[in-house]
């Protein structure tokens, strides 16, 4: 419904490869950003420490 224009995708390195195969062209033109990193079971400091800074 085009709600967004930029998608910062934050996943697990295993996990990047099947999440792109499932993102339509439309969601796929919009990623602005990858981060290959684990971050589901940490904390929200903990998640923000490895992000960067524009984000």
């Amino acid at each position: 419904q085009n709600r967004f224009e930029k998608l910062y995708v934050v996943e697990a390195p295993a996990f990047l490869g099947v999440l792109r195969e499932c993102l339509d062209d439309n969601a796929k033109t919009r990623i602005a950003g990858e981060i290959p990193k684990d971050v589901a079971r940490q904390a929200p400091e903990d998640i923000r420490s490895k992000l960067p800074d524009y984000l």
